[in-house]
């Protein structure tokens, strides 16, 4: 099962890559350029998302909350509330012992093609395009964490939806060990702003 999650996961961005086109009967990007009256595109619009995104994701239920201080960089923080019902003891047994989970993420993102795909009509709002992260995870109570580099394609379709894949390395903090693992992200959700 990890490995198809895996294979579907890699192959997403690839495959969107072509489906990003504009279309004058779709939904019309707001950062879109104006053209002018020779068919040229004015490289003096302004880009048009938000400042502040809210979104959350069902794939792995989570509330995003995006601060975009420039037009290619975006601070991206996330929590999940997990519940988890079974633990281990002393003895290594499983018991029974609910609980609530929170996971935190924090990621820097700088948005690699901007420019390039607004000149080619391709959607820009919201942050779409290809992008290097910088994650950082912690999971409550028991503060393991993780921190790594990504690489990533978010997706910005129909008014309120996204999609978004990435993978990369990282260190991993758990059970008092350092270990080198694959991080990443895959989020399906809607855009609540």
């Amino acid at each position: 099962m990890r490995k198809l999650l895996l294979i579907g996961l890699t192959l997403i961005p690839f495959q969107s890559l072509v489906a990003q086109e504009q279309s004058p009967y779709k939904y019309t990007d707001i950062n879109a350029e104006p053209l002018s009256s020779t068919g040229q595109i004015h490289s003096s619009a302004p880009f048009g998302s938000p400042s502040v995104i809210a979104r959350i994701s069902f794939i792995t239920p989570m509330f995003l909350l995006e601060f975009a201080p420039t037009d290619f960089f975006v601070f991206s923080t996330g929590i999940r509330i997990w519940p988890t019902f079974w633990e281990k003891n002393e003895e290594g047994q499983n018991i029974y012992h609910p609980s609530l989970n929170p996971h935190m993420t924090l990621e820097p993102r700088f948005f690699l093609n901007q420019v390039q795909r607004r000149q080619r009509g391709r959607r820009t709002d919201y942050f779409s395009g290809w992008y290097i992260g910088l994650p950082f995870a912690m999971n409550f109570p028991e503060l393991d964490f993780s921190m790594g580099t990504v690489m990533g394609f978010q997706c910005t379709f129909g008014k309120h939806w996204y999609w978004n894949a990435a993978l990369g390395p990282a260190a991993s903090y758990q059970d008092t060990s350092f270990k080198m693992i694959l991080t990443g992200t895959a989020a399906f959700g809607l855009i609540l702003n």
